[in-house]
C-alpha cells in the first residue's frame, strides 16, 4: 500500500516537473519601439518574428511597447537589433539614419534629439509662428526644409500635433509672408496661403491632410436621397479612395467621408442607388464598413498609412 502511494506521489512529481520544465523553455520580454501606424506595426512584428526562437510578438501602437515571447536561449538584444535594422529606434539603440529615411512618410516617427541638426549659429533677431497643415514625419521634413530655404531663416520647427511652425530669423527683413508662401508652394496650406490643388495632389498619400473645402465633385443632378454609414480609414489617401469608390456607383452624385467621425455621407440621384451597393464598392477597395468587411487581400494591398485598426 505504502509503495503504491509513494509511486503515485513520484508520478505526480515527475508530471509536475515535466510541465514546469516545458513552460520554462520560453520567456517573455517587453521593451519600447518607436513607430506611428499599423504599417509600422507590421514591419516591427515581422522583423522581430524573423529572429530564431521568437514564437509570438505584439507591438502596441499607443504605448510603443513590444511584447516578445521567445525561447529561453534567445537574446532580447538580437530581437532589438532586427527591429532597428528595419528602421525603428528601440530603447536600446537607434536605427541607422539611412534605414529611417527609407521608411514611408507615415512611418517616420519623431526621433529624439534629431530635429534641427542643421540649425544655424547666426544670431536670432526675430521669431514668429503660424499654422501649417500636414500629417506626418515626411510633412515635417518638407515643411521645415521649405522654411529654411528662405533667406534669413536660421531655424524652423513644425509641430505635428499643434500644426504650428516656429521660425527664427537672423535678418529683420525676412517676413512671415515670405516663409508662408515658400511652404505653400510645396503643397502645404498655411493660415495665410493655400497650396495649389495640383501641388497638393502630388503629395504622398500619407501627407494629404484634410483641406477646408467643399466636396470636389460638383453636379447638377438632383439628390433625391442621402445615406450615412461608418467606414474605417485613417488619412487623406483613405478619404480619396473611399469617396472615389462610392462615386463609382452611377447613382451617387456626392460622397464625403469624415476622417474624425469615420462617417461617409452620400447623396443619390435616384432610389436605385442602394446603400448596400455603395458599401460593397467601398469594401472591395480595402475599407471595412458597418455592413461589409473588406477581404484580407484588399486590406493588405493598402499603403501603410491607410492600415486602420480592424475589429477581429
Amino acid at each position: 500500500m505504502k509503495k503504491s502511494i509513494l509511486s503515485s506521489i513520484m508520478i505526480c512529481l515527475i508530471v509536475l516537473f515535466t510541465i514546469n520544465t516545458g513552460f520554462s523553455q520560453e520567456k517573455t520580454s517587453e521593451f519600447e519601439v518607436l513607430g506611428n501606424c499599423n504599417g509600422c506595426k507590421k514591419r516591427i512584428e515581422k522583423a522581430a518574428s524573423a529572429v530564431e526562437g521568437v514564437s509570438s510578438v505584439n507591438w502596441d501602437k499607443e504605448t510603443k511597447i513590444i511584447k516578445v515571447i521567445m525561447a529561453r536561449h534567445t537574446n532580447i538584444i538580437d530581437v532589438a537589433n532586427a527591429i532597428e535594422a528595419a528602421g525603428h529606434d528601440t530603447e536600446f539603440n537607434k536605427a541607422n539614419d539611412a534605414m529611417y529615411e527609407e521608411l514611408p512618410g507615415c512611418c517616420q516617427y519623431d526621433r529624439e534629439g534629431t530635429e534641427n541638426t542643421e540649425a544655424s549659429t547666426a544670431k536670432t533677431v526675430a521669431s514668429f509662428n503660424f499654422e501649417v497643415s500636414g500629417n506626418c514625419g515626411m510633412c515635417k521634413k518638407r515643411i521645415e526644409k521649405a522654411a529654411k530655404a528662405v533667406s534669413g531663416v536660421t531655424n524652423a520647427t513644425w509641430d505635428k500635433e499643434s500644426k504650428v511652425i516656429n521660425i527664427d530669423v537672423s535678418d529683420a527683413t525676412t517676413t512671415k509672408e515670405q516663409v508662408s508662401k515658400a511652404i505653400a508652394t510645396i503643397g502645404h496650406d498655411t493660415e495665410f496661403n493655400k497650396a495649389e490643388a495640383t501641388v497638393y495632389d502630388d503629395l504622398p498619400g500619407c501627407c494629404q491632410y484634410d483641406r477646408d473645402e467643399a466636396n470636389e465633385t460638383k453636379t447638377t443632378a438632383k439628390i433625391v436621397k442621402s445615406y450615412s454609414f461608418s467606414v474605417n480609414g485613417k488619412c487623406g489617401m483613405c478619404k480619396k479612395r473611399i469617396e472615389k469608390a462610392a462615386k463609382s456607383i452611377p447613382e451617387v452624385v456626392s460622397a464625403v467621408w469624415d476622417k474624425e467621425t469615420k462617417i461617409l455621407t452620400v447623396g443619390v440621384s435616384n432610389k436605385k442607388g442602394k446603400k448596400k451597393n455603395i458599401s460593397k464598392a467601398i469594401a472591395s477597395v480595402g475599407h471595412d464598413t458597418e455592413f461589409d468587411k473588406a477581404s484580407q487581400t484588399a486590406y493588405d494591398d493598402l499603403p501603410g498609412c491607410c492600415y486602420y485598426d480592424r475589429i477581429q
